[in-house]
This record gives structure tokens, sequence and C-alpha cells, in this order.
């Protein structure tokens, strides 16, 4: 009778970071739309800046 094949020790830490890949990949998607969002407000925030300086020439009316 052949020998049977025994599958290779496989230790407990590596069980758990191929299991944490799916989360690892989910916190990579959320941290990378994260990132594309922030600089999209910063270059809003730039623009209506511009808009500002162009229209009040750059000064904050404290009068209203």
């Amino acid at each position: 009778m052949p020998p049977v094949a025994q599958a290779p020790e496989v230790g407990t830490a590596w069980l758990l970071a191929t299991a944490a890949m799916p989360a690892l990949s989910l916190v990579q998607q959320w941290l990378a739309f994260w990132s594309a969002w922030h600089r999209g407000c910063a270059q809003a925030q730039r623009e209506l800046l511009d808009l500002w300086i162009a229209r009040f020439g750059g000064g904050v009316p404290l009068d209203g």
C-alpha cells in the first residue's frame, strides 16, 4: 500500500495571517477611498479660496 501524502505542518500565525487577508484588503480599500476623498476636499477648498480672493481681494470682512 502506498504511503498517504501528509499535509505540511501549518503554524497558527500563518493561518491567522491568511484569514486576515480579506480584512486587510478591505482596510487598504478604505484607506485609498479616504485618501482620494481628502484630496478632493482639499482641492475644492483651494478652489473656493481662490474664488474668495478673486471676489473679495483676500480679506475676511469682519463687519459682515
